[in-house]
């Protein structure tokens, strides 16, 4: 992600892309339809539009500065000379047959909200600069939400009939950690370990903010669609930003990491919802439960969320006097059980409140497993031999030898597998009763069917049938659209997570025209729930820690900003899951580009063969994943000048024009002259390259 402090500067190509033909070895403008829409933006623009001019491009993104529309929000006036700047420059855009794609936020609000309400947190005045308490916090939610509201609609009224494009933020999804979080940006509120700043709840806060925002955003949305859309022709969504996870190892707790951080990342404004809670000890009452039309069936019967870290990682074998006589369990085991019978008490209590019809299905995971356990020939396993090697076959059901690895044996389930959907993986929260010891961990309840026979199975099997796979993918929907957060996030963060009411979760339905992804690069994810590592990082609060090095190796080629690499892969594998996720849904990338050091010598500035590859790389991967079938509507190049990188400053230069500070002249680069010759029709050949997912160096 590379961001301006007020006016942005991308170039985009925006359309929907054509496939290029397979093999193909170059790029060129008439691969893409009649249509292909580019543009830039930059706060010269009189000259900066000329240039964009002669580029050969044809759209323009950028960023409103609230601030500068209403410097006091609704406790000032409209500022008329902020409106007729951002009329100037849409109707000189527009003159050279540029269309204007404007971002509502990008990261700023003007001081008075920020002093009166605490900025997104909804602190109220004066809590913002010390200790703001969670019930402060949480109960002041709504005046930056009307604020954003008032200031929308004087944007669409005021520019909404040359205007087709609009965003309501910017990136919220990293804006809110690293201000709330890491304390990196202002307000520069965080806590350990993510940071020592004077104020804040890097657990709590990032979270509570961004529900404001998505909130924000979808009063925003609706307003739109129902007053201006229909009458101004144009669209409106969201901007996320978005790294690309991989395994760091072949493991299967690596795999589940990198899945995490793309929850806490991407499915954080844009998640799992109406999820069914599948039964394993009744299937048919749940499945009557469905039939008769429930969207929600809850299963209690599971170790309650939040207390995982408690009984994770036992470093040395337990000693004798760690057990209670009584129950042979550890005695931690003792408080584990008080704290769930009370979290199962209050959960029931409290959904026999919020939904006095709903069906409550008990799912008891613990009598299945030990008679699993004890006779595990009578269940569908390949080799039940293994089980017993694993888990001291013969035992009681306390008697379980922790000290031996488990193998892990084969099953076959479901009798066609091909045609029913992949087992969901198993959650946190899922292996409740399979903590006792390390073969519980890692043994027959990490299969998908922890308890059942084959019967059982059966049923369970053609309930999935059921669903094809479309079905299934519609119920990963955009909490904008349906109001409710991943589960990973859910499960891990617990109370810290702000949940939305009934009327909430209506407003959100609001669907958004396209999704944007700034997406850059890619990285590995290690998991820090079974392995010891620091969380002190941008995915520490999904329990994964990062790095861009894997045995030795560098995911891809360095560049300035210090976390990302080049690995053009990457937006493909980001544009197919958002894709997956989203369907129907319009996507847009919309910032991608490459950094140089501000200390590179003129030559090399100016000579910028590693944009010029970047730029080569990332279009091939992305025309590639149109090919396989994703729905993009665009791409936009950052930058089109070296501008002021947010906390970088000047250090950093994304742009395709070189800068001369003193005399204001633009200088173009190498890789502008090879983005004109392609936007122009030239052909764009990259005979010498050969992309590999790792570099040397």
């Amino acid at each position: 992600m590379a961001v301006a402090a007020a006016t942005r500067i991308a170039v985009v190509v925006v359309a929907a892309l054509a496939a290029l033909a397979p093999g193909a070895r170059g790029l060129r403008r008439d691969d893409f339809p009649v249509g292909f829409l580019f543009g830039a933006a930059t706060s010269a623009y009189q000259e900066d539009v000329e240039i964009l001019h002669n580029l050969g491009v044809n759209s323009y993104r950028f960023s409103i500065s609230w601030a500068r529309i209403l410097p006091r929000g609704r406790f000032g006036g409209v500022n008329s000379a902020g409106i007729a700047f951002y009329n100037r420059l849409i109707d000189a855009l527009l003159q050279k047959g540029i269309q204007p794609f404007v971002t509502l936020n990008h990261f700023d609000i003007p001081q008075e909200l920020e002093i009166r309400y605490g900025g997104w947190l909804g602190a109220g005045i004066g809590n913002v600069h010390g200790h703001v308490s969670s019930s402060v916090i949480l109960s002041c939610q709504l005046p930056l939400r009307e604020e954003f509201g008032y200031y929308s609609d004087v944007c669409f009224k005021a520019f909404g009939d040359r205007v087709r494009f609009w965003t309501t933020f910017n990136e919220p999804n990293l804006i809110t950690k690293f201000q709330f979080m890491l304390g990196a940006y202002p307000p520069n509120r965080c806590s350990p370990p993510f940071g020592s700043c004077n104020s804040g709840d890097s657990r709590r806060e990032p979270y509570t903010a961004a529900h404001n925002i998505l909130l924000s955003h979808a009063a925003a949305v609706h307003n739109y669609k129902t007053n201006y859309q229909a009458k101004q022709g144009g669209s409106i969504g969201i901007v996320v930003a978005m790294k690309w996870y991989e395994p760091l190892t072949n493991s299967t707790e690596d795999v589940r990491a990198a899945r995490r951080a793309l929850a806490f990342e991407v499915d954080w404004f844009g998640t799992n919802t109406l999820r069914v809670c599948s039964p394993v000890h009744q299937p048919w009452a749940t499945q009557a439960v469905i039939e008769e039309g429930a969207r929600y069936v809850v299963v209690p019967g599971q170790q309650p969320t939040g207390c995982l870290p408690v009984v994770l990682t036992p470093y040395a074998s337990p000693n004798a006097t760690d057990y209670d006589a009584g129950t042979g369990c550890l005695w931690r085991f003792n408080e584990l059980a008080r704290y769930h019978n009370a979290a199962l008490l209050a959960a029931v209590s409290l959904l026999r409140r919020k939904y006095p019809s709903a069906t409550i299905v008990f799912a008891d995971y613990y009598d299945p497993v030990i008679e699993f356990m004890q006779k595990p020939d009578d269940f569908a396993f390949s080799d039940s031999s293994k089980l017993r090697a694993c888990c001291g076959g013969g035992g009681g059901p306390y008697n379980y030898n922790a000290t031996v690895a488990c193998g892990l044996p084969g099953t076959s389930v479901c009798p066609t597998p091909n045609t029913s959907i992949n087992w969901d993986g198993i959650h946190l929260t899922e292996a409740a009763y399979a903590r006792i010891a390390a073969c519980w961990l890692h043994g027959p309840h990490a299969h998908p069917p922890i308890l059942a026979a084959r019967s059982n199975s059966d049923v369970f099997c053609q309930r999935k049938r059921n669903f094809p796979a479309g079905e299934k993918k519609k119920r990963f929907l955009d909490p904008i659209f349906f109001g409710e957060y991943p589960r990973e996030m859910r499960e891990i963060l617990s109370s810290n997570l702000p949940k939305f009411t009934p009327e909430e979760k209506k407003l959100l339905q609001n669907k958004v025209d396209f999704i944007g992804i700034n997406q850059y690069t890619a990285i590995y994810a290690k998991d820090c729930i079974y392995s010891p590592c620091a969380l002190n990082t941008y995915e520490g609060n999904a329990l994964v820690y990062t790095t861009g090095v894997r045995n030795g190796a560098k995911i891809g080629k360095p560049t300035a900003f210090s976390t990302y690499f080049v690995v053009p892969e990457s937006i493909e594998s980001a544009v197919m899951y958002v894709n997956g996720r989203y369907k129907d849904t319009t996507i847009y990338i919309t910032e991608n580009g490459y950094s140089q050091h501000s200390d590179t010598n003129m030559e090399d500035l100016i000579n910028d063969v590693e944009r010029v590859n970047y730029l080569q790389g990332y279009l091939k991967y992305l025309s590639s994943a149109v090919r396989k079938g994703a729905n993009v509507g665009g791409y936009f190049m950052w930058s089109l000048i070296d501008n002021f990188e947010w906390v970088f400053g000047y250090t950093i230069k994304f742009g395709l024009y070189h800068v001369d500070f003193d005399t204001q002249e633009r200088i173009p680069k190498m890789s502008a002259k090879w983005y004109r010759d392609f936007l122009t029709g030239s052909n764009v050949t990259d005979d010498t390259q050969v992309w590999s997912r790792r570099a040397d160096s």
